[in-house]
């Protein structure tokens, strides 16, 4: 499944909107999100830029970590993983916190 640009366009606009970010801005951090391998559950602004939330299923998800802080023009500011399941946990949800290059104002 693919992240539609138009989908993680609208998403990064709502998230950056009090920010009063350039259209042309959003555009180049929305076409950078949305290469992501996996698909994308949540974007919002963070202490250090912008937070991308995963969720993903099964227990080899540490596998995966790699590929999802590979964000061309990003700069990996930090990984949070949630367990979620009772009593056993069956999904994380993994947030990917990032600064972009073409957004360096954009802090929490």
């Amino acid at each position: 499944m693919a992240n539609e640009f138009s989908d993680v366009r609208a998403a990064l606009a709502r998230a950056v909107a009090e920010r009063k970010i350039p259209d042309d801005v959003i555009d180049l951090a929305a076409k950078q999100i949305a290469t992501a391998k996996y698909p994308i559950r949540g974007l919002d602004i963070c202490a250090y830029g912008i937070c991308i939330d995963y969720f993903l299923d099964g227990s080899d998800w540490w596998r995966i970590l790699p590929e999802l802080v590979q964000i061309e023009g990003g700069y990996l500011r930090g990984i949070e993983v949630f367990p979620w399941g009772i009593p056993f946990p069956d999904i994380f949800r993994v947030r990917v916190t990032q600064s972009l290059d073409v957004m360096p104002q954009v802090r929490g």
